[in-house]
């Protein structure tokens, strides 16, 4: 024997929905799906850039005894795929010569200060 919601979605016709006893009506429930989805893509992209920082800061550290003394607390970007870098001493100054050098503008670095710890500033 059928409970009454159930009845009502056969009536209805309604599929991933349900009736709410209370006269709110019928609900959606399809977006559960979607939210499903989009955090496993969010998952996905925290993973993704989580590798590529680790493969960054590998290549920050083998570069960074060869430079600190010469730049210190310069600005570098670090491009991990073919271990390339640029450095100037200002934010600005990197990002202009960023953007000179990936015109496309499809650019994969990530940005560290030459100094013990790699950052900018206190946390």
């Amino acid at each position: 024997m059928l409970l009454w919601v159930e009845k009502i979605k056969i009536l209805v016709g309604v599929q991933n929905k349900f009736w709410t006893p209370n006269g709110a009506g019928v609900q959606d429930l399809s977006w559960k799906k979607d939210l499903d989805r989009v955090s496993a893509e969010i998952a996905r992209r925290k993973a993704a850039r989580a590798e590529f920082g680790a493969r960054c800061r590998t290549v920050f550290e083998k570069l960074r005894p060869q430079l600190i003394k010469q730049y210190y607390n310069w600005f570098i970007a670090v491009d991990p795929d073919c271990e390339k870098y640029l450095i100037d001493p200002s934010l600005e100054g990197l990002v202009e010569k960023i953007r000179a050098r990936y015109q496309d503008g499809i650019v994969k670095l990530t940005t560290y200060r030459l100094n013990e710890t790699g950052v900018c500033g206190r946390i």
